[in-house]
């Protein structure tokens, strides 16, 4: 209730920066690499480039939750190897096609 009173009155309490998920999480190793010197000292299409690499294995895998002490090497295995399959499969891909994220034209595949 106090904090409801605050900001009635127009009092905002300072939050500080807003923390992407718990510590020791693939979600917070994330946010401190790309708010890190070595990141932002890139050149700004290799920042974009990084970081949607970075962001879109974080989402298909769905580890952005997981804690980073738990990732086993029979997991990083898994996850290579269905990207191995995923761009072989796009080199077979039609022409329209190459180019694309080829882990997505495997789902859509998939999904037939």
């Amino acid at each position: 209730m106090a904090a409801y009173e605050r900001a009635v009155v127009g009092e905002m309490p300072d939050r500080g920066p807003k923390l992407r998920g718990a510590p020791g999480t693939f979600d917070r190793l994330t946010q401190d690499y790309l708010a890190g010197p070595e990141f932002l000292s890139l050149a700004e299409s290799t920042k974009r480039t990084y970081r949607s690499v970075i962001e879109r294995l974080i989402r298909n895998e769905n580890i952005g939750h997981r804690l980073v002490r738990e990732m086993t090497r029979e997991h990083v295995r898994r996850i290579i190897a269905k990207r191995s399959d995923a761009q072989a499969c796009c080199q077979q891909c039609p022409p329209k096609t190459q180019g694309a994220d080829p882990f997505r034209y495997r789902q859509r595949l998939a999904a037939r």
